[in-house]
């Protein structure tokens, strides 16, 4: 999986838990000034609070075949109104965090008021690649506080069905009745249904968050 992220240009390398990743082959960082204008976003799903939830949205997009790239914005969660406003249309389908799951990142304000818990952008894209077939704790080698988050977040994932023993991605799709239990070869789906199963839920010809305000 290939993982693109839209970072704000002040974020500082030492608070910010994307720009540690830059090395990594699998990781495309750009680093943007709020109210320039963006390219659009090349990813499969981007990730938003206002998206259908991975909890059912991954099993389907599991069903129709492996996502090859997830998009996020790196913000503060204020500013992410401008940020949106500002890169190329149209967006990928927005895809949320389920309910559940809590940051170990320690943040001054302890009210919380962020949508998904006030995950840290790595966090939600570990969980997020989690729930699409990819379990990869190699996302949180930069990340000081990941073995504290996997243990916080433990029996959530348990919970879901996911961590490194947990079934492989098909079998959870099929339990769930997306891929018919009788196949002919690993990962084959019924060649009665295979013709309607979509390859990949493509990106929306209109903006997806235009139905919904921007909280």
């Amino acid at each position: 999986m290939q993982f693109e992220v839209v970072v704000d240009r002040t974020e500082r390398v030492q608070k910010c838990t994307i720009l540690p990743l830059a090395y990594r082959d699998d990781f495309e960082i750009r680093r943007v000034r709020r109210g320039a204008p963006v390219e659009p976003l090349t990813g499969d799903l981007l990730l938003h609070p206002d998206g259908e939830s991975l909890a059912t949205l991954g099993p389907r997009l599991i069903a129709a075949g492996p996502v090859g790239r997830l998009s996020a914005i790196d913000c503060i969660w204020k500013q992410l109104d401008g940020f949106l406003s500002c890169i190329g249309r149209p967006l990928p389908q927005p895809a949320a965090i389920p309910p559940g799951f809590v940051t170990a990142y320690p943040r001054k304000n302890k009210v919380d008021l962020d949508p998904d818990g006030g995950l840290a952008t790595i966090e939600a894209l570990f969980i997020a690649a989690a729930f699409l077939g990819v379990w990869d704790e190699t996302l949180l080698a930069e990340y000081y506080f990941g073995p504290a988050f996997l243990e916080a977040n433990r029996e959530v994932f348990a919970r879901y069905g996911l961590g490194p023993d947990a079934p492989e991605p098909a079998d959870r799709a099929r339990r769930s009745g997306l891929i018919p239990e009788r196949r002919r070869a690993a990962g084959e789906v019924d060649r009665r249904t295979a013709g309607q199963q979509p390859r990949r839920l493509g990106i929306a010809a209109q903006d997806p968050l235009q139905r919904r305000r921007v909280r």
